[in-house]
């Protein structure tokens, strides 16, 4: 039976839709949780999730990023004013692109400390979006709101740098994917030269 061959643009597909699916399945269940057990603080993967996106697919990950707000402030049961907010600010967490355009992706991946602040960035970015959001909808205090933000969520910026620093141990998990499969591609070229070499 002969395996079937997923073109580049289904491979993205198919794996955008797994990290969106796996992330809202997630993160809906640890807010419910942090809401009834942990008064004042957050447990998220928001962070980690649009760190490895991002580093796979680029751009893309901003679809997850407003499936991130959206799904916390239903499961939060914030009203619809929080629901734009964090929908749309979240995707100030993009901002970390222009970080892997002037440092690059592979440089990032090899790097323990460009690791870690390349999700130290988004963490910071996501909280100065939904800080300036809920402001300006809300009518309350940026900088309260922001101070709020960032020391509500400092335990979800460290289970982040536990994960990263696990995902970059996995070959291809935390790396471009485009060049990845180039990669991979190579390694098995290489591999069937030396067997029909070895022959």
């Amino acid at each position: 039976m002969a395996q079937k061959v997923f073109s580049f643009k289904q491979y993205r597909a198919m794996d955008l839709f797994i990290f969106a699916l796996i992330f809202a399945i997630i993160e809906a269940a640890l807010t419910s949780l942090a809401n009834k057990f942990i008064n004042g603080y957050c447990v998220s993967l928001f962070y980690v999730i649009i760190a490895l996106v991002v580093m796979r697919w680029g751009w893309c990950g901003v679809f997850h990023a407003i499936i991130g707000g959206i799904v916390f402030v239903i499961a939060s049961q914030g009203d619809y004013l929080q629901m734009i907010a964090f929908a749309v600010g979240n995707t100030a967490s993009m901002l970390v692109l222009i970080f892997t355009k002037l440092v690059g992706k592979e440089k990032i991946k090899d790097s323990f400390l460009l690791s870690m602040l390349y999700l130290i960035i988004i963490y910071l970015a996501t909280c100065l979006g939904r800080a300036t959001l809920l402001s300006i909808l809300k009518q309350v205090s940026f900088f309260e709101i922001l101070i709020t933000a960032i020391t509500t969520d400092a335990f979800s910026l460290v289970i982040g740098f536990v994960i990263i620093f696990i995902c970059r141990k996995q070959d291809g998990l935390f790396e471009d994917q485009k060049d990845y499969l180039l990669r991979t591609e190579e390694e098995r070229r290489k591999q069937l030269q030396n067997t029909n070499y070895e022959e």
